[in-house]
């Protein structure tokens, strides 16, 4: 059975004293503490005054700066008096204890809530979900990871958003391109391939013929159009004939292929390609 016990609770980094009584030969003799906590000190105290008086209340006064909660049990020596030994016992701190409570926003899971001792230091961390992030907490701070110390009751909402990519639309020349900007992970953008006069679309890059063009964003890219000269269709002759789509031309009574054919366009002659 202890000598003694006793308990305080109260704030965190507030002194007090806790008095519990003893036999007064602990209390009259060369006293020596054991097993204390670094915070926790200790000191005799007694009712009154003047010599030994079984009326008398003899104690030993434990006091200091709580740090901790929990148990302790401290051990008082008496080196003399009347009945020396070890006086044993057990004392109980309790500080106040506060609840931390973390919520998230939407895409994304939070860590670290729960009910804490004053004055605890805590990591509380905010974690987005596929293709989201961190933006802040709903105190303002932006860091997903943080430390914080406990003093009351706290309540923080963690907020996602999700990610943006570029989408890069560009011309190798001889016409223009649109749909090119800022999308969200997952949405739709839509890509247009327009020539210049006399000149038609091609293909992208990768190969794909489509015109206009829709790609599902899931990251950063480019496309690239290109565009060919058109060439013009022949519909009449001109010292020549077409024969099943060439263009031939009669020479001392032979037919060869033309190797040249020029139109006129806007009273101005201009050689063009043939298929």
């Amino acid at each position: 059975m202890a000598d003694y016990s006793g308990s305080y609770s109260g704030p965190r980094g507030t002194y007090f004293e806790l008095n519990i009584e003893v036999n007064s030969g602990f209390y009259s003799g060369n006293l020596n503490g054991r097993n204390i906590s670094s915070w926790l000190s200790w000191k005799k105290w007694a009712s009154g005054s003047g010599p030994y008086d079984p009326n008398r209340k003899y104690y030993i006064q434990f006091y200091g700066t709580p740090t901790e909660s929990g148990g302790f049990s401290p051990q008082v020596v008496s080196t003399s008096g009347t009945s020396g030994g070890v006086c044993t016992g057990y004392l109980t701190i309790t500080l106040p204890s506060y609840t931390v409570t973390l919520s998230s926003g939407g895409n994304g899971t939070v860590s670290g809530g729960g009910t804490y001792t004053e004055g605890t230091t805590i990591t509380i961390s905010a974690t987005p979900s596929a293709n989201y992030h961190f933006t802040q907490w709903s105190d303002g701070n932006t860091s997903a990871s943080r430390q914080i110390t406990v003093y009351s009751n706290i309540s923080l909402t963690a907020y996602f958003d999700i990610n943006t990519f570029s989408i890069t639309a560009t011309s190798a020349g001889n016409g223009s391109v649109s749909g090119g900007g800022t999308y969200s992970y997952g949405s739709t953008a839509t890509l247009t391939a327009s020539p210049n006069a006399h000149y038609k679309f091609l293909q992208w890059q990768d190969g794909d013929t489509s015109n206009p063009r829709s790609v599902t964003v899931t990251g950063n890219a480019t496309y690239t159009a290109t565009f060919v000269w058109m060439t013009p269709v022949v519909s009449t002759k001109v010292n020549g004939t077409i024969v099943n789509g060439d263009v031939k031309v009669k020479v001392s009574g032979e037919w060869l292929d033309a190797k040249k054919v020029f139109v006129k366009v806007n009273g101005t002659w201009t050689e063009s390609r043939i298929r």
